[in-house]
């Protein structure tokens, strides 16, 4: 276990590759910025990951180090697969392939700072 965190504290203790005010209103967006975040798919974290797409394990995403690294390295697969859309990627970090067909675009409003209206729940805070 003590092994385990000295390797994650090596690996996420480095600079990370997005931008932290992107990261920072991600996680508020997602989570609220609580670590126990929980959606009913069964995202955990303050950046939401679902453990099935992540490398570390369920219980270190709880970690708002690890959560943020492995949110940024979600987004940039999403960003490599939308051509280096960062308002593409982020409408697939919601919405998942929908959101590369357009869904979610109050989502990336949100996060860019734009709108804060959803098509359906009408206006979040």
């Amino acid at each position: 276990m003590i092994a385990y965190l000295l390797i994650t504290f090596a690996l996420y203790g480095q600079p990370q590759p997005c931008a932290p005010q992107l990261m920072a209103r991600i996680a508020h967006v997602e989570s609220r910025g609580s670590v126990w975040a929980t959606s009913p798919v069964g995202c955990v974290g303050l950046h939401q990951v679902q453990p099935k797409y992540s490398y570390a394990p369920r219980w270190a995403l709880r970690i708002p180090v690890v959560s943020r690294w492995e949110g940024c390295r979600i987004l940039r697969r999403w960003q490599h697969r939308c051509k280096g859309s960062l308002r593409c990627a982020l409408r697939a970090y919601s919405h998942g392939n929908a959101g590369l067909r357009g869904e979610g675009e109050w989502y990336a409003n949100k996060i860019l700072g734009g709108s804060n209206d959803h098509p359906t729940y009408g206006r979040h805070q």
